[in-house]
């Protein structure tokens, strides 16, 4: 609301100015951000992120976990947490354990689900780490797991992405 009180914008848009001193950092981001999304083609940005995105999913399909979403989202997987584990335990074991930030269902989904990011300039090697972490943190809250059967499946899933690319360009 501070930076949004378009009132005050309005009062001092006129004379060039802004009421505010404005968020040069993330504006310098964006631009950055948008630098590096021109090089790397938009086709393959959106490809990269389907692929983190079905990576996520088959990685916690393959863990025993359930997808929240009926129609999930290539920005984010929201994931069950499993019967009797409080999904705050998990994010916090992903963050003590490995330094990686996920994040707890938010609303009535807090405690019962958390949520994996993927979009950005992650890649598959990102993906693999958060999932061989998971896989970890959920053994630390007490979930079995069958070790590396979330990082087999993120792989498989990589792995046709290359072969379908791989595809394309011929």
């Amino acid at each position: 609301r501070y930076y949004w009180d378009l009132r005050k914008a309005a009062k001092t848009a006129a004379a060039g100015d802004t009421p505010f001193t404005p968020p040069t950092a993330l504006i310098v981001a964006l631009a950055e951000s948008l630098l590096m999304m021109r090089e790397e083609g938009r086709e393959n940005v959106i490809a990269r992120h389907a692929a983190n995105a079905g990576a996520t999913r088959a990685a916690a399909q393959a863990m025993g976990l359930k997808l929240v979403a009926e129609v999930p989202s290539n920005a984010v997987t929201a994931i069950a947490s499993p019967t009797g584990v409080d999904a705050g335990a998990i994010v916090k074991a992903m963050r003590q354990r490995h330094g990686m930030v996920i994040a707890n269902g938010q609303d009535r989904l807090q405690g019962v689900s958390f949520r994996v990011g993927h979009m950005g300039a992650y890649d598959e090697a990102d993906i693999v780490a958060v999932v061989a972490a998971l896989e970890d943190a959920l053994g630390s809250v007490g979930q079995a797991v069958s070790p590396g059967a979330g990082v087999a499946a993120a792989q498989r899933v990589f792995a046709e992405a290359r072969r379908e690319t791989q595809a394309v360009a011929r």
